[in-house]
């Protein structure tokens, strides 16, 4: 099943605040807590996390994109 290219931004968001979330809520919590009662510990933390996340990805990617593209283009806009 694909997904509509319409859908790419909403789809990249979803995809790209899981990954960072998961990651960085999975260093903090083994550093913070350690390995005990790590599952319901990260998860927690996870939600909370992703709640900020997937928004913050949502609004901020479409600037960041064209910030990158303006840094890289070869042939500015004048």
């Amino acid at each position: 099943m694909k997904i509509h290219p319409r859908h790419f931004h909403l789809v990249f968001s979803l995809i790209i605040s899981v990954l960072v979330a998961s990651i960085v809520t999975f260093v903090l919590t083994a550093i913070n807590r350690g390995f005990t009662e790590f599952f319901p510990n990260w998860l927690h933390n996870f939600i909370i996390v992703w709640v900020v996340a997937f928004p913050t990805v949502f609004v901020v990617a479409p600037h960041v994109h064209r910030l990158v593209k303006w840094l890289t283009d070869e042939n500015p806009a004048p």
